[in-house]
């Protein structure tokens, strides 16, 4: 009898020393923690530093961007945002539409976005959808796909469509009559 006892005073002991388990976050939670992130891509942006970029992802990250290959991990995040940020982009603005958590470490947003050249001027806009992963490090970009919403610039060998012959004019039935 003093074993059980002696057990089950040691149990209840062990559960009323145990830390709480944090409570999961809610969904306005979530998506505040990812619009704060959005607000981070856009400084590190203005600030030109692509390593911090490529912090915003997680470790296994990875960018599927429009007309390019998978681009995976923080490294190689990097290097293609400091790509872009050569190109010209000074400035991106993200706007979150959409956010789906249904709890677990995992959330979805849609949103839209501008990037703006130096001078100010509109280089692209588009839409993007992110797939958000919670890390020790807290919420962080896991899948990134996003697509212009301009439209596709021509090919640059394009040549006009041949104007087709002016079919009356080749006719025989449309020789003047004598």
């Amino acid at each position: 009898m003093r074993v059980v006892f002696a057990a089950l005073a040691s149990l209840a002991l062990a559960l009323a020393c145990a830390e709480p388990k944090p409570a999961a976050p809610s969904a306005d939670d979530v998506r505040a923690a990812i619009e704060t992130q959005n607000r981070s891509f856009g400084e590190t942006v203005r600030a030109r530093d692509a390593a911090a970029i490529g912090a915003l992802y997680a470790e296994d990250g990875a960018a599927l961007p429009p007309g390019g290959a998978v681009v995976s991990g923080r490294a190689a995040l990097a290097q293609f945002w400091g790509g872009v940020l050569e190109s010209g982009i000074a400035s991106v603005v993200l706007t979150t539409e959409e956010v789906v958590y249904a709890g677990g470490d995992t959330a979805s947003e849609v949103g839209s976005a501008v990037l703006s050249a130096a001078d100010g001027s509109v280089a692209d806009e588009g839409k993007y959808i992110v797939l958000w992963k919670q890390t020790p490090e807290g919420w962080r970009m896991y899948r990134d796909i996003w697509n212009s919403s301009r439209a596709p610039a021509p090919p640059a060998d394009a040549t006009p469509a041949a104007t087709a012959p002016d079919a009356a004019a080749e006719s025989p039935s449309a020789a003047p009559t004598p």
